[in-house]
């Protein structure tokens, strides 16, 4: 088995970063069409939800693909993650409403949740400590090279075919992968002599983790309220429960123990604080570029290509230079890098070019390609290679909690400040243009719609657009500045000595 392994290396090597390819350029790609697609299908309030809803479902699976992949076996979930997200996919392609492409999103997510933690799981299961920080380095940049390429064909789909083929495109990269995995990957797989499914956790942390995230859109979107703050608490307290539960079961679902380990808890709570930042500002870049500036989805995937080179260039530098220079330093220096670039996009208006959002969102992409890799890293040095998978996936899980937290929040309250603004417009002047829009907002995003209004008035609409999205950019820059903070207060070592029980 292991001669046949090391025979098949490459191709094994190759179908993971297939994998890989095939989750980043999904999520790249959705970002870059969203704009026309809320054009298309309508539903502006949704719009945090189709990104939202993805990220959450892929929250609450991604410790379950840790844990029973450590007890099932590997291979087997990775599969199931594959066939999971290609029938997402498929499903995403033929929505005809908002509501039905938000559940299609919530399938696919459930895949994707699988499909990028099932990768990194594979690669430290593959290789050495030693070769860990090199090859993790290189499956990163594959998921921002995938990322580059993933605007680019988004844009492509927009201008040239529909938006529904940014989900379809997925059928045959899903396939290859799939096969390449099925046939060629072996790896043996040890089953602890326990085995036991934290059913309770699951039900909890599902249960919990979306009624804690809905409340939080709710707070955004419609302000205090007796209901939402009773959503709120009933959240909280799910979690809580959860939080005593897995710390009397023998086998839990989350890495609530892990959390004893430094190294571990504050490599989870950046990745919490980085993603809460970064990819709310991947989600409504492109709502400003359409939007406000009227740019056209072609343009708007620049942008996004530009902060996904940022990630691959941070995730090779990290992986050379991880072993030789302090973990701290070097994740300080990360965060630093994404504060500043954070605090050149509370910067932007009206008049900023799409030229100059490109040379900027190169900067968070940077420090987040660089604070990734060495964090994940860092941390499956420190594992046993029997709890490597919860490890990883708690990293994981952590980075997608924090994402979807910074869309749910921040979108819903990106959509309540462009609302108010268009009712208070209104309310001054009900025979304004501006009537038709705060109605349907949805047609700021319609190239033709605004073609059909006065130069002023589309100015004075996207005013307001552009001060609700400019908000998000505030907010992820002081999450930012929390980020620099944990940094500072990691292990001053480097992480191969973390290595040393």
């Amino acid at each position: 088995m292991e001669e046949k392994t090391a025979k098949n290396q490459k191709i094994v090597v190759f179908s993971i970063m297939t994998v890989m390819f095939l989750a980043a350029i999904e999520n790249m790609i959705t970002s870059t069409i969203l704009p026309s697609l809320i054009s298309s299908l309508g539903g502006l309030s949704l719009y945090p939800w189709v990104s939202a809803m993805f990220m959450l479902s892929s929250t609450i699976t991604i410790p379950l693909y840790g844990k029973l992949s450590d007890i099932y076996g590997h291979k087997i979930f990775t599969l199931i993650a594959i066939t999971i997200f290609i029938f997402g996919s498929i499903l995403c392609g033929i929505s005809q409403s908002m509501p039905q492409l938000i559940v299609s999103r919530t399938i696919q997510g459930i895949g994707a949740g699988g499909l990028i933690t099932m990768s990194f799981i594979l690669f430290g299961l593959i290789y050495s400590r030693e070769k860990r920080a090199k090859m993790q380095g290189l499956l990163t940049s594959v998921w921002a090279i995938a990322s580059i390429a993933g605007p680019i064909l988004g844009a492509l789909c927009v201008e040239y075919l529909d938006w529904r083929w940014a989900f379809f495109i997925n059928i045959p990269v899903g396939i290859i992968s799939f096969t390449l995995l099925a046939v060629y990957f072996q790896i043996n797989h040890e089953k602890p002599l326990i085995h036991k499914i934290d059913y309770s956790g699951v039900l909890l942390f599902s249960t919990g983790i979306f009624v804690f995230l809905y409340s939080l859109l709710k707070f955004g979107q419609d302000g205090f309220s007796a209901k939402n703050i009773f959503v709120l608490v009933g959240g909280i307290l799910l979690l809580f429960i959860l939080a005593i539960h897995e710390l009397r079961t023998e086998e839990p679902i989350l890495p609530i123990k892990n959390f004893k380990n430094r190294v571990f808890s504050l490599s989870a709570c950046l990745n919490f604080v980085a993603a809460s930042a970064l990819f709310s500002t991947i989600n409504f870049l492109p709502l400003f570029i359409q939007g406000v500036l009227g740019e056209s989805a072609g343009n708007s995937g620049k942008v996004l290509t530009a902060l996904s080179f940022g990630w691959v260039t941070g995730s090779l530098l990290c992986g050379r230079l991880l072993n030789h220079v302090s973990f701290r330093k070097l994740i300080s220096f990360a965060t630093f890098i994404m504060i500043f670039g954070f605090f050149l996009f509370t910067k932007v208006n009206q008049d900023t070019s799409w030229l100059n959002l490109l040379i900027l969102a190169y900067l968070p992409g940077l420090g987040m390609g660089i604070l990734a890799t060495g964090t994940l890293v860092t941390v499956q040095i420190t594992a046993d290679k029997k709890e490597i998978g919860a490890a990883t996936s708690g990293i994981q899980l952590f980075r997608s909690i924090g994402g979807t937290m910074g869309i749910t929040i921040l979108g819903g309250i990106q959509i309540s400040l462009l609302k108010s603004s268009l009712a208070e417009q209104v309310a001054k002047n009900p025979g304004s243009p501006l009537v038709k829009i705060a109605e349907k907002p949805h047609l700021i995003l319609d190239p033709l719609t605004r073609e059909l209004y006065a130069s002023e008035v589309i100015r004075e609409i996207s005013g307001f657009l552009a001060f609700s999205v400019k908000q998000v950019f505030v907010i992820a820059f002081f999450i930012s500045l929390f980020g620099f903070i944990l940094a500072r207060m990691l292990p001053d070592k480097k992480s191969i000595n973390l290595a040393e029980k």
